[in-house]
């Protein structure tokens, strides 16, 4: 699960009661080229292990951004 926030990524986990096979990760709310570059990392093993990656990312506009850029490089990888 991507994240815009650890706080998110944290209440996810604690809502849902996460049995351990969930990876959190946050963006921390920037989407600088070294994030991006370890995103498509993470998007690429993701799909060569056939697993799924859910984006959960604030309904605003700093959001909606994000959640465009980062399923823009998942696209790059195949994965949509």
């Amino acid at each position: 699960m991507v994240t815009e926030s650890p706080i998110d990524a944290l209440s996810h986990k604690q809502i849902h009661k996460d049995d351990g096979s969930t990876m959190y990760i946050s963006t921390c709310g920037s989407l600088s080229e070294g994030i991006k570059k370890e995103l498509e990392t993470v998007l690429a093993n993701a799909k060569s292990h056939g697993l799924s990656v859910t984006l959960a990312f604030d309904n605003d506009r700093a959001g909606r951004q994000m959640d465009k850029v980062v399923s823009e490089l998942a696209g790059v990888q195949q994965m949509v």
